[in-house]
């Protein structure tokens, strides 16, 4: 998970957690794809995959962070 906006694997237990400590928060599992598919310089890296993460984790930081 990074950050806030989860990208990877997200434990059950892990949405639950969020919503109790009171943290604006989402999670999205990918599937069809492995552990690292953000890591670009692996063997796993899944282009498509990560830059659909990418792009949902700006459009996060935009609406969540922005000033």
């Amino acid at each position: 998970m990074a950050c806030s906006h989860g990208v990877g694997f997200a434990p059950v237990g892990s949405r639950q957690s969020l919503a109790a400590a009171g943290l604006t928060h989402e999670l999205r599992v990918f599937d069809r794809v492995d552990h690292a598919f953000f890591n670009d310089t692996g063997q796993r890296y899944d282009p498509d995959a990560a830059a659909q993460a990418y792009h949902a984790m700006l459009d996060w930081f935009g609406e969540h962070l922005a000033a």
